[in-house]
């Protein structure tokens, strides 16, 4: 037989709250994240595979879901931020060589 644990009215008044309050909050940073792309980590941004070549994207293009976007640089690792879905770049809201915070819009969508 499972333990049973004593009856917690305050516990159980709480929990209602707690999961309306966490849906409150993640409703504007959803609706925000369907419209940009983030950077997932702190570091140098790149926005082509090497100097002198096209950039990954430019603002107009339609971007598919996995498409490389730019490459973000920290610790000396490389590590691509992909699309998330398929959709119209609008703007490049970083520029090559600058440094970003998780968390900074890196590129708005259509």
């Amino acid at each position: 037989s499972t333990p049973r644990l004593p009856k917690q009215p305050a516990l159980a008044a709480a929990v209602p709250r707690a999961r309306a309050a966490i849906a409150a909050h993640d409703a504007p940073v959803a609706a925000a994240a369907s419209a940009e792309c983030l950077a997932p980590l702190y570091g140098v941004v790149h926005l082509q595979p090497t100097p002198g070549e096209p950039p990954f994207v430019q603002a107009g293009q339609t971007i598919h879901a996995g498409q490389t976007l730019c490459v973000i640089e920290a610790m000396k690792v490389f590590n691509e931020v992909r699309a998330e879905r398929d959709a119209t770049l609008q703007e490049v809201l970083v520029r090559s060589g600058q440094e970003v915070e998780a968390g900074q819009p890196l590129f708005r969508f259509e």
